[in-house]
């Protein structure tokens, strides 16, 4: 064999001679190594935040109880039953007042009042019972106490100014004229104390005469001034009173009486209904004594019967003249027959 042969063979022998040394070397210097495990990297662990749990308790609010009260039931308004007088509203005293307070009647009129031009003096028919801003000694002041604090079933009074014939209209348009309407003038002065002594709501206007829109508009603002409402009394001129009602304002004047006797016996419900747009208050003449009717004069029976035919165009009926009533005694079947046609009365 060849050398040439040889030295694959050599070099093969050689490169594993150098593995061995190699080997045992490494294998004595970590012969007392402790093989060590593996290094296993251990997590931190994980701390987590115990959830906290938080019991909501509602709030409760103690709210107060709220209980819906039923609306209060409108009152009905209450059916006119007013009477006209005149010296017995006076002068009558206690007496009269008893025979008021134990009627059906709810409503005076204090008929009528007359004034002195030149001294604006005011008169109860023929009684001096205002001068000079003072009450004048005719003014019996028990009549009207009594009036005010025994009669509970009276809830309004009113002070009639004028009358047939006698021309106050026509007096205090000139007073006016003359004085103005001030609170300083003596016309202002005399009313504003009757107003006070009687306790008078309201002033009603009973001109047969003079039928102009200005004088009586001023002199019906004065009166509201007083703190009352202005009523009309009218038995014709239907145009003419309802001129006055629009300048004087529908929110002042809440009462129109008609007269249905005497000269205003012909009058018709439904004309004076339509004219002014509300209900009207009828009035009639009581019999006086056993008259028979005549001139609008009806008998208790009649009245009732008129309204109840118009119960609902009318909201009360008054009569005249207590005067007169007291003679035949028959103010309390007057009285009666207004509040029994007004128990009929529905209201809208």
């Amino acid at each position: 064999m060849k050398i040439t042969h040889y030295i694959p063979l050599m070099a093969v022998l050689l490169l594993l001679l150098v593995s061995v040394l190699v080997f045992s070397s490494c294998s004595g210097s970590d012969a007392s190594a402790v093989t060590k495990p593996l290094a296993t990297t251990v997590a931190a662990p994980i701390t987590t935040t115990p959830k906290v749990t938080t019991t909501v308790v509602p709030v409760t609010t103690t709210l107060p109880v709220t209980t819906t009260q039923a609306p209060e039931t409108e009152k009905e308004p209450e059916f006119v039953n007013a009477v006209f007088g005149g010296g017995p509203f006076v002068t009558g005293n206690k007496p009269v007042a008893n025979m008021i307070k134990n009627s059906d009647f709810n409503t005076l009129m204090i008929w009528s009042v007359h004034v002195d031009e030149k001294t604006c003096d005011l008169w109860l028919n023929d009684i001096l019972v205002v001068q000079n801003g003072k009450l004048a000694p005719g003014f019996k002041t028990a009549t009207w106490d009594a009036f005010k604090n025994d009669c509970s079933n009276i809830t309004r009074i009113e002070i009639s100014v004028s009358a047939w014939g006698t021309k106050d209209f026509e007096k205090i348009k000139n007073i006016i004229q003359r004085d103005g309407t001030g609170k300083d003038t003596l016309l202002y002065r005399n009313f504003t104390c009757l107003v006070d002594a009687t306790g008078a709501d309201a002033v009603n206007f009973d001109d047969e005469s003079l039928y102009e829109v200005k004088p009586m508009a001023d002199f019906a603002k004065m009166c509201i001034d007083m703190g009352c409402k202005i009523t009309f009394c009218p038995y014709s001129s239907m145009d003419f009173w309802y001129e006055l009602y629009l300048a004087v304002g529908k929110e002042h004047v809440d009462r129109i009486y008609v007269q249905f006797y005497d000269g205003g016996a012909g009058n018709n419900v439904i004309n004076w209904v339509r004219k002014f747009g509300c209900d009207i208050i009828p009035g009639y003449w009581c019999l006086n004594g056993n008259e028979q009717p005549t001139k609008g004069k009806k008998t208790p029976a009649e009245v009732t019967q008129h309204l109840t035919d118009n119960i609902n165009r009318v909201c009360g009926g008054f009569m005249w003249l207590f005067d007169e009533m007291i003679s035949a005694g028959t103010y309390d079947d007057y009285a009666t027959a207004i509040k029994t046609a007004g128990a009929n009365k529905q209201w809208k």
